[in-house]
């Protein structure tokens, strides 16, 4: 992959913005990540049409004026982004946001987690899970 995957981060927590930065810059792979801090925000740079889609959206609930479910249903209802995955990334426990979550087609729930090692961990399994098999493909489609 000669460019950097493009990781949107959605959430209203300056802490936890740094927390999921600072989780990527340890990775196999080459990660921007493009952290805005409302829904409003998010719509600007995905309604952007000079804009690529993301490589992969983290999205938190728990925004304010605007939630977390009506931008994942914003993201959803726009065809450029069906092939984006997007996960969620809540510290919400409640079985009903999850279940929410997926009914609206997230790609994954993740309870934020309590600790910077635990952010490592979490962004090593999006970069396997999501980001690897994205590089690979554009390797082999620009060897061919």
């Amino acid at each position: 992959m000669t460019r950097h995957a493009e990781i949107l981060v959605v959430d209203d927590n300056p802490g936890d913005l740094a927390l999921i930065r600072e989780s990527f810059r340890e990775c196999s792979l080459p990660v921007q990540v493009v952290p805005v801090l409302d829904a409003e925000h998010a719509y600007q740079f995905l309604d952007d049409p000079r804009r690529t889609p993301p490589d992969l959206i983290i999205l938190d609930l728990n925004l304010p004026r605007i939630d977390g479910f009506e931008v994942l249903e914003h993201i959803r209802a726009d065809e450029r982004f069906w092939a984006t995955p997007v996960l969620i990334m809540s510290s919400s426990t409640m079985r009903s946001d999850v279940t929410r979550s997926y009914d609206l087609h997230a790609n994954a729930y993740i309870e934020k987690p309590s600790n910077l090692e635990a952010y490592f961990e979490i962004a090593r399994g999006i970069v396997k899970l999501w980001l690897e098999p994205l590089a690979n493909t554009l390797t082999e489609a620009t060897a061919n």
